[in-house]
């Protein structure tokens, strides 16, 4: 199985942390754009132009996981209960079978 390790992420001042709709909107805001991001390079995918999208979207998500590095500060959830919902999270996804060599199944596209 394959894993992405994706570090240590810096927490914002926590003046800039606020626990209200806001900061959990700004996750919803940041991604969207990852969505825009993605739509764009897939857009581009075999015109030569793949590669500056490609950046593009590795940015939005490093601001996506930064934003929700921030949510969780500022309802303090704590890295072992993020660590616990993962761990409930991957049996789950287990039991959907998401690791399995077969076709996506909630997310499945027929071919056009």
């Amino acid at each position: 199985m394959n894993t992405l390790n994706l570090g240590e992420w810096p927490i914002f001042h926590p003046s800039h942390q606020r626990m209200d709709k806001w900061q959990a909107l700004k996750v919803l805001e940041e991604a969207a754009v990852v969505v825009e991001a993605a739509k764009e390079h897939i857009t581009l995918h075999g015109t030569g132009y793949e590669h500056s999208a490609r950046i593009a979207l590795t940015s939005e998500i490093a601001d996506l996981l930064q934003t929700i590095v921030n949510l969780c500060d500022a309802y303090n959830i704590t890295e072992d209960q993020i660590q616990a919902a993962r761990a409930v999270n991957h049996v789950k996804n287990i039991d959907r079978g998401m690791f399995d060599d077969t076709p996506r199944t909630h997310m499945h596209r027929e071919e056009d």
